[in-house]
């Protein structure tokens, strides 16, 4: 479910190979990820950098090519090689990700390794087999379910996602991230089948018992009182969410919206009872 992955960021959203590379090229934009290599001329990094690919050190080759670009390196076959380089990187992964399960098939890390090359690739669909593959073969796996689950919602499949999500809290009780997304599936999916108020409610209350300093965790909570009806007890919620993060406007409009929500049953209220008076009194 898209609006799930984007306000929660428990995905990156990688929808092709071209992605990858604007996604990575924006690093130069934060120096904190990203060593700045010493100055040489285009000539000597590249060397460099094919020497990296030729020992399968993908990770350093693009390290030293995007200290490159971040000290104003604008030569075309560089950013060429970048993208080869990205290139590499990802068939190696998927071929050792392969290997590795044809050796041990209870290597839980190499599901997971060819799972988010997939993903990060915009492959989505074998990203879901591969991982269906190892929750077979790793039943017990908490971390191959909960990647499942969310490739189910990167697929925009939340009734299957809500399904995996159920096999997680089923392994692990305490798995504050199930819970909550099981909350928030419950309350807000587009899939109408799904949706149960008083169930979200159930979860909310745990992820936010496991984690009561989220905020995002009582935004969900907040609204699902919200929701359903209760809304003092919505607004008490949200703004416990805004003192512990003042800065997140996300919030402080959900208190706007519960506060609206909240006036407009009062004067419901009210004309009602001015309405049952005036027909008492047969006026």
């Amino acid at each position: 479910m898209a609006k799930y992955l984007k306000k929660h960021k428990l995905l990156i959203e990688w929808a092709s190979l071209a992605g990858i590379l604007v996604a990575l090229i924006s690093l130069l934009a934060n120096a904190a990820f990203v060593r700045a290599a010493p100055k040489q001329t285009p000539a000597e990094i590249a060397q460099k950098a094919q020497e990296l690919n030729y020992k399968q050190d993908f990770d350093a080759s693009l390290d030293l090519l995007l200290g490159a670009f971040q000290n104003g390196e604008e030569d075309p076959a560089l950013r060429k090689l970048f993208r080869t380089t990205l290139i590499l990187k990802i068939q190696y992964q998927v071929s050792e990700g392969y290997r590795r399960i044809r050796i041990d098939k209870s290597d839980v890390d190499a599901y997971l390794l060819l799972s988010r090359t997939f993903t990060y690739t915009g492959d989505n669909s074998r990203a879901l087999e591969i991982l269906s593959d190892g929750t077979t073969e790793n039943p017990k796996s908490v971390e191959l379910w909960m990647a499942l689950a969310l490739t189910e919602l990167q697929l925009d499949r939340d009734a299957e996602a809500l399904s995996v999500f159920r096999e997680v809290v089923s392994l692990d009780s305490f798995n504050v991230d199930a819970h909550h997304s099981m909350a928030f599936l419950m309350s807000q999916s587009d899939d109408k089948r799904i949706l149960n108020l008083s169930s979200a409610l159930i979860h909310a209350k745990i992820s936010v018992d496991l984690q009561p300093q989220n905020p995002d965790f009582l935004d969900t909570l907040a609204t699902v009182h919200h929701q359903l009806g209760q809304q003092e007890e919505a607004i008490r919620i949200i703004k416990t969410a805004i003192m512990l993060a003042p800065d997140e406007p996300f919030y402080k409009k959900e208190l706007v919206r519960f506060e609206k929500r909240g006036q407009d049953e009062t004067k419901q209220v009210v004309l009602d009872v001015v309405d049952a008076v005036e027909f008492g009194t047969g006026r």
